[in-house]
């Protein structure tokens, strides 16, 4: 699992945000969270997962990269929909993956 440097989160979390980053370095997501990933599959923009399943032993061994965290799946679904729409604003369209693809830096 990786994790984009430039970290989206829902505004409840900034005030955590050095703390997150720094357990993130470490390869660990707090198990009240929900990230946002970029998906395997093209035809989706984004996935969201609760923290304690990706940290079972099948998702672990998968290549995800996490682009947004939220405290509630609610929550992650308004930071997809604000992530899905800031690139279609900058590129006309919602291709997060292709957006992404060139910027992808890492913790």
């Amino acid at each position: 699992m990786k994790f984009w440097r430039y970290l989206w989160l829902d505004q409840s979390l900034n005030l955590r945000r050095t703390e997150l980053l720094q357990k993130m370095k470490s390869g660990k997501i707090p198990a009240d969270l929900y990230a946002v990933v970029l998906p395997k599959d093209e035809c989706i923009s984004l996935e969201i997962y609760p923290a304690p399943v990706l940290r079972q032993a099948f998702y672990r061994k998968e290549d995800f990269t996490v682009v947004g965290l939220s405290d509630s799946y609610d929550g992650g679904k308004e930071l997809g929909a604000s992530i899905v729409a800031m690139v279609f604003q900058k590129t006309g369209k919602t291709d997060v993956n292709a957006y992404l693809d060139g910027n992808l830096d890492f913790l």
